[in-house]
Parts: C-alpha cells; structure tokens; sequence
C-alpha cells in the first residue's frame, strides 16, 4: 500500500515539474504591408487586454519585432486600430506575417512559422467547413430536426480535426476551445493531457487550460455546494497566502479583480462598504487578480488600499504550476464560501452579497429590507415584475398610443451609464413633446437587487422590463444590432420609426431626429 502510495506521489510530482519547466524562448515577428505606407500593427497578448498591446511601427511597409516569451499562446494582431483581428502564435524563432490593406477589408497571411501554419491551416478548414451551416444552424426557419443534425455534423468535424492535429499547437488549441462537446470523453481528455511530452506545448497557455479544465471536471473542484479550492498565491508583501488560512472558520468572498482594468476596479471598490459593514461578524474577502505587470499590480494595491488580501498570479510565471489552472477555477467572477468551507453562491453583485450577508447576519433588517426592495422612485413603473413581455407589440400594446424611446442597457455597461449623466435634460424634453422613457436592460441572469439598485440611484424614471430570448428576437428581427447602449424610437401607432436613434448625448440631433419621425 505504502509503495503504491509512494508511486503516485512520484507521478504527481513529476507531472508538476513538466508543467512547471521554464521554457521562456525568444521569437521575432517581421513582415510587409501591402496598401498602407506607414502606421503601426498591434499585438495583444494571451488576456487580449487593451492596454498591454505592444505597438509595432512600419515603415514603407515593412516591419520587424523582437520579443522574448515565457510561454506559448495564441495573440493577436491588427492594424492601426482594433478591429478586424487576426490570431497568430507567439512561438520561438522568426514569423513572417504578410498583410494586404484595401478599401474593404485586411487580409492577413502567415508565410512561416511552424506552429502558425499548422495553426492557420486548421484554422481556414475549420471555417470552410463550417460556415455553410451557420445560416441555417441559426435561421428560425430551420427545423429543430434539421439543427440538431448540423449541430452533430460539426461536433463531428471539430473532433477529427483533433485527432487529425493530435500532437501539434493546433489540436490544443481547437480541443481547449471545443472541450465541452460529447464526443470528448473523459479519456479522450486524460491521454490528450497525459501523453503529450513536448515541453513548449504542454507549457502553452492553451495546454495550461485544457489542463484547468480537466482537473476542475475531474475533481469537481469550485462548483456551487462543494469545497472552494484551496488556493496557494503571494500577497503584495511576498507572503504564499493559502486559502484555507484566510476563511477558516469564516464566510468568505473570493473575487477576480483587474489592475489594468477600470470596470473590474470599480467593482472591487463596490465591496468596501460590505466589508466594513460585515467583517466584525465574521466576513472577509479576497482579491485575486491574474496579472501580466506585476509593477502595475503592486502600485494598484497600494493605491486602493482595499482592506482585506489580495493575491497575484503573474501570466508571466512559467515556473508556477497554480497559473492558468486558478484563473480557469475562478470562473465567473467571484463565489461565496460558508463557515464550512462550502461555495454557496457566485457571481454576487456587490448588492446581491449585501442581500445574503444581511439575511444571515442581520435577520431583523433583512425583513424590513425585502418590504422595501421594489420600492422605486415616483413615475417609475415596473412593467414584467408580474409576466414577462416577449414581443413589442405587447409592450406598445400596454402603452398604447404613446411614442417611446426605447433606451437599451446593462449594469455592466460603463457606456450606458455615460448616457444617463444626460437624463435630466432628456427628460424635460420628452415630458414636452409627451414622448415616454422605456428602459429595456440586457443583463444575462439579471441580478435583481442591482438592477432597481441602478434604476435608484441614476433616478432613471420611466418605464423597465428585462430583456429575454423572446423578445431580444423580436428586437433584432426590427433592426436591434445587438450593440449597448442602443436607442430606438416607437411612434404612436407603436411602428419602430428609427431601428439605431441618436443618444440621449447627441441631445440636438436626437430632438430634431424625434420631431422628424414623430410629427403629425
């Protein structure tokens, strides 16, 4: 028993020191520009984050950029501005990138590269295959008989075109992105992970992943009612902080945060007044944050002081065996850990964990507190609190013989909320011409103390109803580009009269655009 034991601990170890061996290389991205003299190229990297592009300037269309990587990953590229992107491997040696520019699009074509090519020509007879089906797999038309057979004819395809790349970054990549289709076993996982020897490929981004994944199935690991992963990372002092330490004994907040990004900062920020609140009854967080700087991290905690720990996990740390594996784990953004260890809720806004915090901790206000939860500012109406609107015809027929503005949003859109800075004006404008406000918010799993939180505290009176399948259909069906914030304009006779209206902000052009459409 003790040498089968000691056996497996053997395997494990050796397991961890293959993932964990540094195979930081050097790689060179060079090419010509065909159509455009001069400008620059961007390459993101593996997080894709505005912000940690590297810049690449050409000149006379030509272009040369000398990196050094600690491991391989899929980036991307783009021209001048951040459209129209375009993958391509960052992988040791010299890659050779062609880009042809016209009037109508960018064409991108990889002439070297090992791994690029094969990566490129799986790519290209991934699309050519697929793209015939799509208009059908997607068309209302189409019976769900007919769906369901396109749908098993392109698993079928995606899974031999993994077996066809088994041993190449191209199978990796399309086995991460695909994994969760039938036709992958749970052995079919297991020897992919396992058989793979090539050091470069097992330490890839996408490998590291794949691997996360498989071990988070496997082990049943941070899934609602089972025990939160016992997490090892450095705090901003250096110190390994280990999960189990931190929330032994506690209910505990485990949250993914973003140095580099604003929105996440916001959110993590949203907390503070929870954690004051809470913390002497018991409650504590962390904030993890999956980082490319670790400079920029560190200057981010001191700044935002927040109160309780923060943990790091450096994308760059090729000699850590957590990465990957705990960003992958921390999916969706944040969970909540009971006395016992045991996840009990995920992805709490910051007024959704106020809710369950108060019911165990505060049980006399809780009541109170659910009394007054729809309780809303004067002139503004609820219209689905009962039964759901699934068409606009049934939302013009509630409102009947009224024209409406139609203003479509998010909590989570920074830009939406820009807009409401303009209600004010907006509205003394509507009450004149007797024009009436509808609010139609798109949040997936729509978190329904920060919605009427949001609605509160932007004073957005008026009408409101979410947004489900049904009516996103119908929308989109009558010109909704399914882009937020978005505006459209209802006349009286409940006709759409302009499918992409001009923003509260454009304030002039919208009233002449509503005195436009809307006379007599």
């Amino acid at each position: 028993m003790k040498t089968k034991m000691f056996l497996t601990i053997v395997c494990v170890l050796i397991t961890i020191n293959t993932l964990a061996q540094t195979t930081s290389f050097d790689y060179v991205i060079k090419g010509n520009v065909t159509g455009q003299q001069t400008g620059n190229i961007y390459l993101f990297g593996a997080g894709g984050r505005v912000g940690d592009e590297i810049k690449i300037p050409f000149e006379d269309g030509e272009f040369e950029y000398k990196g050094t990587s600690s491991f391989l990953y899929t980036g991307l590229v783009a021209i001048d501005d951040f459209n129209n992107l375009h993958e391509l491997v960052i992988e040791p040696g010299e890659t050779i990138l062609e880009v042809k520019i016209d009037s109508l699009n960018k064409q991108y074509n990889i002439i070297s590269g090992r791994y690029n090519l094969d990566f490129q020509q799986a790519n290209r007879d991934y699309l050519n295959f697929v793209n015939p089906y799509l208009e059908k797999l997607y068309s209302e038309s189409t019976p769900e008989t007919d769906k369901k057979l396109i749908s098993d004819t392109l698993d079928q395809f995606v899974y031999q075109l993994v077996i066809n790349n088994w041993d190449n970054y191209a199978g990796i990549y399309f086995f991460n992105r695909f994994e969760k289709i039938d036709l992958f076993t749970e052995i079919d996982k297991s020897e992919f992970i396992n058989n793979h020897t090539n050091p470069l490929l097992r330490q890839s981004s996408e490998f590291r992943e794949l691997t996360s994944k498989w071990i988070k199935e496997k082990d049943s690991i941070n899934l609602l009612n089972h025990k939160a992963y016992n997490f090892k990372l450095s705090d901003n002092k250096g110190e390994i902080i280990e999960f189990n330490d931190i929330a032994e004994g506690k209910v505990t907040f485990v949250e993914k945060s973003g140095s580099w990004c604003g929105n996440l900062t916001n959110t993590t920020r949203s907390y503070k007044p929870i954690y004051k609140k809470y913390h002497d009854y018991g409650f504590d967080i962390i904030t993890f944050v999956n980082e490319l700087k670790y400079d920029r991290w560190l200057k981010w905690t001191e700044e935002e002081n927040y109160p309780w720990t923060t943990v790091i996990e450096l994308e760059s740390n090729d000699s850590l065996f957590e990465h990957i594996l705990f960003d992958t784990y921390m999916f969706p953004a944040n969970y909540l850990v009971n006395e016992e260890g045991i996840i009990i809720a995920k992805s709490l806004s910051a007024e959704a964990l106020n809710e369950m915090l108060m019911q165990k901790f505060e049980p006399e206000n809780y009541q109170d507190y659910l009394n007054n939860k729809w309780v809303l500012p004067e002139s503004t109406y609820i219209l689905d609190k009962e039964n759901e609107i699934k068409s606009l015809k049934e939302l013009t027929d509630i409102l009947q013989g009224k024209p409406l503005y139609l203003d479509c949003w998010a909590t989570w859109c920074a830009p939406c909320f820009e807009e409401f800075k303009h209600n004010e004006e907006l509205k003394s404008f509507l009450k004149s011409e007797g024009i009436e406000m509808v609010y139609i918010n798109f949040d997936d799993n729509i978190d329904e103390a920060k919605w009427l939180n949001s609605i509160r505290t932007n004073n957005l009176t008026g009408y409101h109803l979410r947004a489900n399948e049904s009516l996103i259909r119908d929308l989109v069906k009558n010109g909704f580009n399914n882009r937020l914030p978005s505006y459209m304009i209802i006349n009286k006779e409940g006709d759409i009269v302009e499918s992409n209206a001009f923003r509260p902000s454009d304030k002039e052009k919208l009233y002449e655009q509503f005195k436009s459409l809307l006379k007599e």
